[in-house]
């Protein structure tokens, strides 16, 4: 960590976006994941219109749970690798790679919360 992320805030966006980040995850994977199986419970795998999803439920609860868990890893060590990049950007653009940074997790915490509530809508 160079003394310029220190003063610019990056570090403390960094901070953030991993705390907004976990959500997202929360709400992209076990909550979704949760909902979308108490609505495939009740209506069957023809209401996913996710077409692996709908292949993978079919394969089972271990294949989608595996598959899911396989998931997290893999984002969250593309994540850590991207910030890992961030740090290593010069400060010149920190600027304007929080921002876009900023803009993508709002854009994961919209999607979770959007996929979230649609599976919600369907069970109500």
């Amino acid at each position: 960590m160079t003394a310029t992320a220190t003063a610019d805030g990056l570090e403390d966006r960094i901070e953030r976006w991993w705390r907004l980040f976990a959500v997202a995850l929360f709400l992209l994977v076990p909550l979704d994941l949760l909902t979308t199986l108490l609505v495939v419970t009740r209506y069957g795998t023809v209401v996913e219109a996710n077409p692996l999803m709908r292949w993978l439920l079919d394969q089972g609860l271990l294949v989608v749970t595996a598959t899911n868990l396989g998931v997290v890893v893999l984002v969250v060590l593309l994540f850590q690798a991207a910030i890992r990049r961030i740090r290593q950007t010069p400060p010149a653009y920190h600027r304007a790679v929080t921002r876009v940074v900023d803009v993508w997790v709002g854009v994961l915490l919209v999607a979770g919360t959007v996929l979230v509530a649609n599976n919600l809508a369907v069970l109500l």
